[in-house]
C-alpha cells in the first residue's frame, strides 16, 4: 500500500513510498492507450511502462517513464503545491501525454528517423537538443497537441507530436490540417509508415529505464527543494494554466480535440517557457506540440 503523502512524507526516501503503476488510476489509462495502439493498427510494440520523476522515453528503448506524483492524488496534491504546475491534470491530459511518449517508442523501436523521407518531413534527428527554443506560435509547418508548440523544438518532438494527432481517437486530422500542407504530409507519412510496420517485430526492444521510483535514494522533500533551487527553472505562479489556455485557444486550427499539456526537455518531456521554452509552463488548447537523456 502507497504511503499517505501528507507533508510528513516528504522526509522519506521516494524508493521507499510504495509506488507503482498497478492498482492506480494510471493503470487504466495504459490500458486505454494500448487499446488505440493496437486498434489503429499498431500489434507488434509493447512497451514498458514505470514510474519515474518525469515524462519521458529514454533514447532507443520502448519504456515509458510517467511521473510518480500521478499515482496517488495526495501525491499529486503535494505535487501542485511544491512545484505550481502540473503535467497530467486529468485523464483526458495524462492520456495526450501518453500518446505522445509511445510516438517516441514507434519511433525508436522501427528506427523510422533513420528514414530518409522522415529526414526531409521532420529534419535531422541528429540535430543539437537543447533545452531552450524559441517557438513561431503562427507556423502552420507543425502539428499542435501539446502545449508550447513543442512539435518545434526539435525533429524528434516533432515526429512524436504529429504520432499523437494521428493516433487521437476521433481525429480529424485530413481535415482539420487540409490548409497546413507542410503539417498534413507528416501526418500522411505517418498514416502510411504505421500501415507499413503495424504487423512488423519491432528492431529495439530495450526496456532500460531511467530514474525507476523503486531506485531513487533521494527523499521527497529533496526532489522539491532541487526543483525550487534550480535557477533555470521558475515556478509557474497559480492561476496560470487557465490565463495561457484563454491567451493560445486562438491558435488552433478549427474542430481541435488536443487541450492542456506543457513543454518537454531533451528527449524526457517537460515544461518550458512562453517564448523561450525551458522546462516548467503549461499552456494552450487545440493541435499542439514535446525528446536523450530522453525525448519526450
Amino acid at each position: 500500500m502507497a504511503e499517505a503523502f501528507t507533508e510528513t512524507a516528504l522526509g522519506k526516501p521516494i524508493r521507499d513510498l510504495g509506488l507503482a503503476i498497478p492498482g492506480t488510476p494510471l493503470e487504466p489509462l495504459v490500458d486505454k492507450l494500448m487499446s488505440e495502439v493496437v486498434a489503429a493498427g499498431i500489434r507488434r510494440v509493447r512497451p514498458r511502462f514505470y514510474l519515474s520523476t518525469e515524462w519521458g522515453v529514454p533514447q532507443d528503448t520502448i519504456a515509458i517513464a510517467m511521473p510518480f506524483y500521478l499515482a496517488h492524488p495526495e501525491l499529486t496534491d503535494l505535487h501542485v503545491r511544491r512545484a505550481g504546475h502540473l503535467e497530467g491534470e486529468d485523464a483526458a491530459d495524462i492520456l495526450r501525454y501518453l500518446r505522445h511518449e509511445m510516438g517516441h517508442v514507434v519511433g525508436y523501436a522501427y528506427q523510422l528517423y533513420a528514414e530518409e523521407r522522415w529526414t526531409q518531413l521532420f529534419g535531422r534527428f541528429t540535430k543539437r537538443y537543447r533545452e531552450e527554443y524559441r517557438p513561431k506560435p503562427f507556423s502552420r509547418k507543425f502539428v499542435r497537441h501539446l502545449p508550447g508548440w513543442y512539435a518545434q523544438k526539435h525533429p524528434d518532438e516533432d515526429w512524436a507530436e504529429t504520432f499523437a494527432v494521428w493516433l487521437t481517437p476521433g481525429s480529424d486530422w485530413r481535415s482539420q490540417y487540409a490548409e497546413w500542407p507542410a503539417a498534413l504530409a507528416k501526418l500522411t507519412y505517418c498514416d502510411e509508415e504505421t500501415t507499413r510496420i503495424g504487423d512488423l517485430e519491432p528492431l529495439v526492444t530495450d526496456e532500460e529505464r531511467d530514474e525507476d521510483v523503486a531506485d531513487i535514494a533521494y527523499t521527497l522533500g529533496e526532489f522539491y527543494r532541487d526543483q525550487e533551487d534550480d535557477p533555470g527553472e521558475e515556478a509557474l505562479p497559480r492561476g496560470m494554466d487557465g490565463t495561457l489556455r484563454d491567451v493560445f485557444a486562438g491558435l488552433a486550427p478549427p474542430r481541435s480535440t488536443a487541450g492542456p499539456g506543457t513543454f518537454r526537455n531533451a528527449r524526457a518531456c517537460s515544461c518550458g517557457a512562453w517564448l523561450v521554452a525551458p522546462r516548467s509552463w503549461p499552456s494552450p488548447t487545440g493541435p499542439s506540440a514535446r525528446p536523450p537523456r530522453w525525448w519526450r
